[in-house]
């Protein structure tokens, strides 16, 4: 527990998926997880009063090196929902910011989450770079929950 309530790191967090069977270490981590925004709209009425409209969910975005599909279960997962969206969804995923101790200070509980899209980064012949990987993240609802 982070006992002196100074700032947490940014840098210290793991990304699980829950719905998931077999999902091992290597799919819980990832480079940067960015995108995460929840928005209320205001909706302007006749007399220019500004009433609370729905609530929008930014998409998440979740950077990392990719591996091979025969030892990720996230990316197998990530193609069956690319192919059928209906029928492979998650019931949540939970973006967990550790503390020093490596144990969650702060859980981001994403709910009914399914895949936007999918993404592999450049090619290149003449640059010595890892393969990266970019999976977009939509969701129905937003939880913070204290670790």
């Amino acid at each position: 527990m982070n006992e002196n309530n100074s700032p947490l790191p940014a840098f210290h967090f793991r990304v699980l998926f829950k719905g998931l069977e077999g999902i091992s270490e290597i799919d819980s981590q990832f480079q940067s997880v960015t995108g995460i925004k929840a928005v209320r709209e205001n909706n302007p009425t006749a007399g220019s009063e500004k009433t609370a409209g729905a609530t929008i969910f930014n998409p998440v975005i979740l950077k990392r090196g990719m591996v091979s599909p025969i030892h990720s279960v996230l990316l197998q997962w990530v193609i069956k929902s690319l192919h059928e969206p209906a029928k492979h969804f998650l019931p949540e995923v939970l973006i967990e910011i550790l503390n020093e101790e490596s144990k969650p200070e702060i859980i981001i509980r994403l709910v009914k989450v399914s895949v936007r899209s999918w993404s592999a980064g450049d090619l290149h012949a003449e640059k010595s770079e890892l393969l990266m990987e970019e999976l977009v993240l939509d969701y129905t609802s937003i939880e913070l929950i204290a670790g």
